[in-house]
């Protein structure tokens, strides 16, 4: 399984729809900033699972969603987040405890646009940084409950 990470596109959803396009994903993960970028994305591809949390610029949405949202596939627990509401641009030990205490394998998280991977223990830590600005996206592919994480850049 292969799946894609995007965060902080503010704006680019052309470059989203490119990416996908190229890399024929089966889900998506978006960690927000900006929230209406994903219109072109379940518009062009309505089978293609996408999973979202908002990020601090998404505001006036039409219905509320969580901040952080735990998501499971093909074996692996993901916990998806901005990062805002955990600080995460003074450093991630708040958005691991949470990650830790809601058992998930993967920490996703945004918001720095700074593209980051790290592990603690067995938990990994993915920002996949910002489409827009640093033009990064991750990669995530899971095998038999394993997930094996990639940062990449539009060239």
């Amino acid at each position: 399984m292969k799946i894609l990470v995007f965060s902080d596109t503010h704006g680019d959803a052309a470059d989203m729809v490119a990416v996908i396009l190229d890399r024929r994903p089966d889900a998506v993960f978006f960690l927000g900033d900006v929230l209406r970028d994903l219109e072109d994305v379940t518009y062009g591809f309505p089978e293609l699972p996408v999973y979202a949390v908002p990020g601090n610029c998404d505001y006036a949405l039409p219905e509320p969603l969580s901040t952080t949202k735990l998501v499971s596939l093909g074996g692996v627990t993901f916990m998806l987040c901005h990062g805002h509401t955990y600080g995460v641009k003074s450093g991630y030990s708040s958005a691991v405890s949470a990650a830790e205490r809601s058992g998930a394998d993967v920490l996703l998280c945004g918001h720095t646009h700074v593209p980051h991977f790290d592990e603690y223990g067995p938990l990994q830590l993915l920002n996949p940084g910002s489409l827009r600005y640093t033009h990064t996206y991750g990669v995530i592919t899971v095998d038999h409950g394993v997930a094996h994480c990639n940062l990449n850049k539009i060239e």
